[in-house]
């Protein structure tokens, strides 16, 4: 058996070289200068891992574009953060977690909450029946009961705009991660947050204009994220943000509300 672990100039590693072609070096590194300013972070970054996935990266560093190797690759007009998130979907191959599960939280809670209820009722009807003769109900007990519904609906209300927040802000991340990673020409990962952002869109609510407005100003025609926000609301049917939204977007829901009422095969999928 071979061992692929052999040093390359050795017999064992020649071969491996000769029946599995290999072309990657894991120990080549390079430095991404990105932001500017105070808030202007450096990064390193597998030479052979980011030019696999991002065009950008891959001329930036060719020989034609790149004479000195030790010079960083400079993104001034990126966000430090934003590159940060990036690199965690190129190198997990997935968006980070709280992406992935920002709809499970309160759904979980509910579950429990349902279960605690009935297991509740249970034992009030019991002691109901045990109590049948007994029509008198203590006061303070009943003003501590409505104490404790009005904590518990301005708990619900409190986290209702809580999670209404941490959407709007998957939505704002979602977006600026599309962006870089299209300006990076890393379709990979535009596909990424793509998904992503519909699987927000399909248990929360739809995005509000400024996320519509930033999409449409920084990213392709018919194009992954743009396709994404018309599919979710010709789908939703619901009202449309009241700011200004873009012609091309509203053009592009009605054509797709057409496709999908009449099966226009021209829109459809």
């Amino acid at each position: 058996m071979t061992d692929h672990t052999s040093p390359p100039n050795s017999p064992e590693g020649a071969l491996a070289k000769r029946y599995i072609p290999y072309d990657r070096s894991f120990t080549e590194t390079f430095d991404v200068l990105v932001g500017r300013e105070q808030k202007q972070q450096l990064f390193t970054v597998h030479h052979a891992v980011i030019t696999e996935r991002s065009d950008f990266f891959r001329k930036a560093r060719a020989p034609e574009w790149n004479s000195d190797k030790s010079l960083p690759v400079e993104l001034y007009d990126a966000d430090p953060e934003t590159f940060d998130m990036y690199l965690y979907c190129v190198y997990h191959n997935k968006v980070p977690k709280f992406l992935q599960y920002v709809y499970y939280e309160k759904d979980e809670e509910d579950d429990a909450g349902d279960e605690n209820d009935e297991n509740e009722g249970g034992a009030e009807g019991d002691e109901g029946d045990a109590n049948d003769n007994n029509d008198e109900k203590d006061e303070n007990d009943e003003k501590e009961e409505n104490h404790e519904k009005n904590d518990n609906d301005d708990n619900d209300e409190n986290y209702a705009r809580s999670r209404a927040g941490r959407t709007d802000l998957c939505y704002e991340i979602c977006v600026n991660l599309y962006i870089l990673a299209d300006s990076l020409l890393d379709f990979a990962t535009t596909k990424l947050v793509t998904k992503a952002f519909l699987k927000i869109a399909e248990y929360e609510k739809l995005p509000e204009s400024d996320i519509i407005n930033r999409a449409y100003l920084h990213t392709m025609a018919d194009f992954g994220l743009r396709n994404a926000l018309v599919e979710v609301y010709a789908l939703r049917a619901v009202g449309l943000p009241g700011a200004a939204l873009p012609n091309d977007f509203l053009r592009a829901i009605v054509e797709r509300q057409i496709a999908l009422r009449y099966g226009d095969e021209e829109y459809a999928e």
